[in-house]
């Protein structure tokens, strides 16, 4: 499977980061009283955690999925996934401390 992401990495990191602005432009459009981007909006954004979580799994159990060169294709989808988690976060503090 490796070697799978190695071969097509050029493809699966554009694929990353396009997801990942993606979901970035379909929440802010989303603030805006158009709800047809939620279902897109909420696709996106598990594909992002999906692919990040999947790693996290294979990277736990296969010691060959922590190598440089796997993690350098998987880039986009973890830093996306890491600002959309301390986005939320960042939420919850605002609510929790407004309330």
């Amino acid at each position: 499977m490796h070697q799978l992401l190695l071969k097509y990495k050029s493809v699966i990191k554009l694929n990353g980061w396009i997801i990942t602005i993606a979901t970035i432009f379909l929440f802010m459009a989303n603030k805006s009283a158009r709800p047809e981007y939620l279902i897109e909006f909420w696709v996106t954004f598990s594909l992002v955690h999906l692919v990040t979580i999947s790693w996290l799994v294979a990277a736990y159990r296969f010691p060959e999925y922590r190598k440089k060169e796997i993690v350098s294709v998987l880039v986009p989808y973890i830093s996306g996934s890491i600002i959309w988690f301390f986005l939320f976060l960042g939420l919850w503090t605002l609510l929790a401390i407004n309330t």
